[in-house]
């Protein structure tokens, strides 16, 4: 029997018992070619530029290929496994920033083809804007309060930018990231990816913030760092931030399993009802179209009394119940009787300002609110009532 003819044998072997190919046989069968071109903006071929061609599986990497572009600004792999699940995507690293072409199936039988293009860096100008900064303020101890800040930087401009302060060793910076002034513990979070987060290796960290060396591209990029700020002895933390570039939005949200311990005073900020981050409720607060060199500033701390807001409405409730309870004992007093409608009213609109800032939620304020205009209706009869009986006997009302 020939080589063929027993090859063949296995293969057909192979997929009657496991319905799939042997490891030896897929190797054989699925490889393809891959070729990836380098250009800069006018279209001349970027020479001696490192690439890497990143196969994945949807959930991890399976392979990667290194080489540098020639004088023709190509690099071309033969024989990379393929597999209808697998994507790849080229990267090419081009004056300290990595650029990214779309990803592609890698499919048995197909050879692929990608153009990557890579910017020169320039410092003049101003072209970055922030397009969104957000502070999710997480509180788990009343007194210390993690931080996880980040942004979304756009660069209006047609080359990578890199015209900020200087770094220690002479370059020039390509981000700037504010910080509160007292942030504790700062450090990168592994935002938007563990592989494009903010390398600490390659940035300066100050008192009131980070310096990125990294050039950011024409897209834009996203980053984010983590910090605490600490209540000392009880004593709210006053929190300025000041803003480096133009800012489209801000937001600052507060959550945690002790938040209603904490309370968010002194703010620019405008507050906006709750928004949900998985299974727990954040208070929020915003603003919009701010200038560079503005300042983001709210105080931070322990809450001045213990009992949530919630339950400062609630007892504000029970308190006008006890008054309208009162106005009946005393033989329908037409002055008590008033008094407990006024404070119904006002903790009815107070009720209406604390769910509108996202301060209770929306199950919760229907249920008391219910109740409360229940309660005013109820007083509305009893002082109607009583009213018209004192007109009808001759004395004037609130008069005994």
């Amino acid at each position: 029997m020939s080589h063929a003819c027993r090859l063949g044998r296995l293969l057909l072997i192979s997929i009657l018992l496991t319905g799939t190919l042997p490891p030896a046989a897929i190797a054989q069968a699925a490889s393809v070619s891959v070729t990836a071109t380098v250009n800069l903006p006018d279209g001349a071929p970027a020479e001696g530029v490192p690439v890497v061609l990143e196969v994945h599986d949807g959930t991890q990497i399976v392979s990667e290929h290194r080489a540098t572009s020639d004088r023709a600004g190509k690099v071309t792999w033969q024989r990379v496994p393929a597999a209808v699940a697998h994507h790849a995507r080229v990267g090419a690293e081009f004056a300290g920033v990595v650029y990214y072409s779309g990803t592609q199936t890698v499919a048995p039988g197909s050879d692929l083809s990608f153009d990557v293009g890579v910017f020169p860096v320039v410092s003049e100008g101003r072209p970055l804007h922030v397009e969104t900064l957000h502070l999710i303020v997480q509180v788990d101890d009343p007194q210390r309060y993690k931080v996880l800040q980040f942004m979304t930087v756009i660069n209006t401009g047609e080359a990578a930018f890199a015209g900020g302060p200087e770094l220690s060793d002479g370059r020039r910076a390509g981000l700037v990231i504010p910080l509160p002034p007292g942030a504790e513990s700062v450090r990168a979070a592994p935002f938007p990816s563990p592989e494009d987060a903010l390398d600490e290796a390659e940035s300066e960290f100050g008192s009131d913030r980070v310096l990125d060396a990294r050039p950011v591209p024409p897209e834009g990029r996203q980053v984010a760092v983590t910090y605490d700020l600490v209540s000392k002895n009880g004593e709210p933390v006053p929190v300025r931030l000041a803003l480096p570039y133009p800012a489209q939005s801000v937001s600052l949200m507060l959550g945690g399993s002790v938040a209603d311990a904490v309370e968010i005073t002194e703010s620019m900020l405008e507050p906006r009802p709750a928004e949900k981050i998985g299974d727990q409720d954040y208070a929020l607060w915003t603003a919009e179209a701010l200038q560079p060199g503005s300042e983001i500033v709210f105080t931070i701390g322990p809450a001045r009394h213990r009992l949530s807001t919630q339950t400062w409405a609630l007892i504000g409730l029970c308190s006008s119940l006890v008054l309208a309870m009162a106005a009946s004992l005393h033989g329908g007093n037409m002055r008590y009787g008033e008094q407990a409608r006024d404070h119904l009213v006002q903790d009815v609109a107070e009720l209406d300002r604390e769910h509108q800032a996202g301060r209770v939620d929306s199950g919760e304020y229907f249920r008391r609110r219910g109740a409360a205009i229940e309660s005013l209706l109820l007083l509305d009869q009893q002082l109607g009532g009583r009213l018209q009986a004192r007109t009808k006997s001759g004395r004037r009302p609130g008069r005994r």
